[in-house]
């Protein structure tokens, strides 16, 4: 199996706050969006570490594009402003809290955009300072305050985040993430030897919607060990041979238990979505990919002790249900 080359990630995201997340990335500018000489401006402030300067001409073109209501300049600012606050000394609270409160006022798509950011950016905080909270009791820290909050209310935060990031999910399975353009940029890490605009095509065509570039964000984290620490003994098993089911008979497949914030439950729950709404695609690919994706996570997950006779046995069925299709190779 060829392992996926390039996925699409949000810019500027995941330059704050952690230092576990370097990503190696290209920004594409779109082809029809002209470039802003001011940002350009901004750009060569922060190459001469000047951050300071590059705020505060952030700042106005923050202001320029809330008024105009251009969500995607507004993004670029938002992101811009909070990576320049940390390189100036603001604190986490301030530069989260403020992203946090952007994001319920927010209209849509910026307010999806920015709760998937306020998510991504709660976990990473959790994880630079892990052993710090665990040292923590249950009792609950300073609601406004996430430097005082324990294990659970940042598991809590984090899951009620990427929910409302993926909440209003028929508008968001309505937007192309081509509609994106500057917002988005590619990690070549591992291309192969491919050009940008080939990886850049296979991305759109694994992630052609803004719910799937947010769901899989989410997905990031739901599969994430860590996230266990925090649940009862009682948690969401992968145990089922269904769990293994492939197209409809997995994306129908009807699934009940009494803790709805289970980690595993969450991700099972989206790998089930992705790949219903992905069913009737005129090309594979989509589903395929969150479809390998799924099979892993359950085989890595699973208690039980057939997992990989099943796990190669879905493969299998795949591999021949997509054997004309371009994806094929994906499989094999």
């Amino acid at each position: 199996m060829r392992p996926s080359l390039s996925y699409l990630i949000l810019l500027p995201v995941v330059f704050i706050f952690s230092c576990n997340n370097q990503r190696q990335t290209v920004n594409q500018e779109p082809q029809n969006r002209e470039v802003d000489p001011r940002w350009e401006q901004v750009d060569a402030f922060a190459q001469r570490g000047l951050f300071a300067s590059a705020l505060a001409l952030t700042d106005t073109l923050l202001v320029e594009a809330h008024t105009k209501g251009d969500h995607h300049m507004e993004f670029r600012a938002v992101m811009s402003r909070a990576r320049f606050q940390q390189f100036t000394g603001v604190e986490p609270r301030t530069v989260i809290g403020e992203l946090d409160e952007r994001a319920r006022a927010a209209a849509f798509p910026l307010n999806a955009l920015l709760h998937s950011v306020v998510a991504e950016q709660s976990w990473n905080y959790y994880s630079d300072h892990q052993w710090e909270i665990l040292e923590r009791t249950t009792t609950e820290g300073t609601p406004t305050d996430f430097t005082t909050w324990s294990q659970p209310q940042f598991m809590q935060k984090v899951i009620a985040e990427y929910r409302a990031s993926l909440a209003d999910a028929d508008s968001l399975k309505a937007y192309a993430n081509n509609r994106l353009g500057d917002l988005l940029a590619f990690n070549v890490a591992s291309t192969d030897g491919r050009g940008i605009a080939e990886v850049e095509r296979d991305a759109l065509t694994k992630r052609p919607t803004l719910f799937d570039l947010l769901a899989h964000r989410a997905l990031d984290v739901f599969r994430n060990t860590q996230t266990r620490l925090a649940e009862p003994a009682s948690r969401f098993k992968l145990d089922q041979p269904q769990q293994f089911g492939l197209f409809e008979d997995f994306a129908y497949l009807r699934m009940t238990h009494p803790d709805s914030t289970s980690w595993e439950w969450q991700a099972l729950r989206l790998y089930q979505e992705l790949e219903r709404m992905h069913l009737a695609d005129t090309t594979p690919d989509a589903l395929v990919d969150a479809t390998l994706a799924r099979l892993a996570f359950v085989r890595e997950r699973s208690g039980s002790a057939d997992k990989d006779s099943l796990y190669l046995n879905a493969l299998i069925r795949l591999e021949d249900r997509v054997r004309k299709d371009s994806c094929w190779g994906e499989v094999v």
